[in-house]
């Protein structure tokens, strides 16, 4: 059990690394809705993000995606001088109990509709932007299964212009 986990981590992680100079497909995001969240601490706040979304296959081979849920891999806020600044970063492990969804698949110039993506991110309050507002850009995972095979798709959503409510 343990040499087969063993296995399977590692080949998740050569399937991240050889992947990795390669660009994610891009999400275009829409109807962006804010609301803040209990985080715990009077240091930070959390942001809660919604949005609806929309993948095209920009790529010449079939991608497959999982109708829902995507999960949130990573965070990134834009700052003043333009530069992409990591907020949070995300990682998970199926030890076998997770119920995948039957895959979807995109074909090449198709697009795929993301109903609802709920997504959050923690937030310093000392650095609350003025004016209310941050630039973020999620990075998503689709994970799905077709047959005995699970597919894993990393989705990077277009710059998300987000309100940060008082």
């Amino acid at each position: 059990m343990t040499r087969r986990l063993l296995t399977v981590l590692t080949l998740v992680l050569l399937s991240r690394l050889w992947g990795a100079d390669k660009a994610a497909p891009l999400v275009v995001v829409r109807d962006v809705r804010t609301n803040l969240g209990y985080v715990g601490s009077p240091e930070f706040l959390k942001l809660l993000v919604r949005f609806k979304a929309t993948f095209r296959n920009s790529g010449n081979t079939d991608i497959r995606v999982a109708p829902e849920p995507i999960f949130m891999s990573g965070v990134q806020r834009q700052d003043e001088t333009g530069e992409w600044r990591t907020l949070q970063a995300h990682h998970w492990y199926d030890f076998g109990q997770i119920q995948y969804k039957m895959c979807t698949t995109v074909r090449p110039g198709d697009a795929f509709e993301l109903s609802e993506v709920d997504t959050s991110t923690v937030l310093r309050k000392d650095e609350r932007p003025s004016p209310a507002y941050v630039v973020l850009r999620f990075h998503l995972e689709s994970v799905c299964k077709e047959g005995d095979e699970v597919f894993w798709q990393v989705l990077v959503t277009e710059p998300v212009k987000a309100e940060v409510p008082h």
